[in-house]
């Protein structure tokens, strides 16, 4: 890892002023402006571990945001901070710049707003993987575990799983043994499991600490999940829909990693059938704010009565219902 370098900047203070970024969001600024602060931002990041940034530069009548120096190599960088999601398109166009650079270069494409539906699946499936990706979280997570450290953890999963996006999960979370790691496939999924964890704590009993991993797409699953398996001591559960069942198959990970460490549960129709009215409701159609709602109004213990799945999602948290028997294993697709 790169030494620190001897910027005034700390992460602690790096960690308050993206924190002043979110709260200027919301209309509060130009999607231009805020762009060019969160340039600034960048920058002093990637020089506050040492990584020698260097901001925007033409060659040949391109434009990159920067590029910074990790292990003596150079990574050219695109960052977006809009107000929509970042299509495939913008991440290829990056990518056709990276094609054109020294065989070998890896560009780094980061979206503080997200990517779009099937924008990274669209990537995952590409012969020639030469971009990673960094989402919020991540940028996030480098304010408190430093911007190399995230990006050789990436470097890593890229190399050894062939994987563009992999979600950082912060290392006091994956040092922790008692911690429990869910990789699901939406931000949907993702809002839906930590609103029932906190819905079971509230309700009947202390569980364990979780981490919600986000892969934005199904074909990142067991890939991230196998990553994040090598460098944790924490348990590591992937949710499923069982409409994606041919995705899961348990041979593609090394018997070491799926025998006590990787688990999968597989949801038919998803867990937005643990919602009242789940099932009769298409998932997207479903509001950030109304999924919070719809959890606190749910009876956990009668849903776990009638609900294999969910009583399983629920035992992995460390809550064991009376009345429902232990579950043997974790792949359940039935109600």
């Amino acid at each position: 890892m790169a030494p620190a370098s001897s910027s005034y900047h700390s992460l602690v203070s790096l960690e308050r002023e993206l924190s002043d970024l979110f709260d200027l969001n919301g209309g509060q600024i130009s999607e231009q402006r805020r762009g060019q602060l969160f340039e600034r931002w960048l920058n002093a990041l990637l020089d506050q571990a040492g990584l020698r940034p260097r901001t925007s530069y033409r060659p040949k009548g391109e434009e990159i945001d920067g590029s910074f120096i990790l292990g003596g190599r150079a990574f050219p960088l695109e960052a977006k901070w809009w107000n929509r999601p970042v299509p495939a398109s913008a991440i290829y166009q990056f990518k056709g710049k990276v094609d054109g650079k020294l065989v070998g270069t890896i560009g780094v494409f980061i979206s503080m707003s997200g990517f779009a539906d099937d924008a990274v699946d669209s990537l995952r499936v590409g012969k020639v993987l030469n971009v990673v990706l960094f989402s919020d979280g991540d940028v996030k997570a480098a304010t408190s575990d430093g911007f190399a450290e995230v990006m050789e953890y990436k470097l890593r999963a890229a190399a050894e799983e062939g994987e563009i996006f992999t979600p950082y999960a912060p290392r006091r979370h994956r040092e922790e043994a008692s911690r429990l790691i869910v990789v699901v496939e939406g931000r949907l999924d993702e809002l839906m499991l930590t609103s029932f964890a906190k819905r079971l704590e509230a309700g009947l009993a202390s569980v364990r600490p979780l981490t919600v991993l986000t892969t934005l797409g199904r074909d990142g699953l067991l890939s991230v999940a196998e990553a994040v398996a090598h460098s944790s001591s924490a348990d590591i559960l992937v949710v499923a829909d069982a409409g994606d069942t041919f995705y899961y198959d348990g041979g593609r990970l090394s018997g070491d990693v799926i025998n006590g460490k990787v688990k999968i549960l597989v949801v038919t129709g998803g867990v937005t059938r643990w919602l009242p009215e789940g099932n009769d409701r298409r998932a997207g159609s479903w509001s950030p704010e109304e999924i919070v709602e719809a959890v606190r109004r749910v009876d956990v213990h009668e849903l776990a009565m009638r609900d294999k799945a969910f009583a399983v999602f629920a035992e992995n948290l460390g809550v064991r219902f009376k009345g429902r028997p232990p579950r043997r294993g974790v792949d359940e697709t039935g109600a």
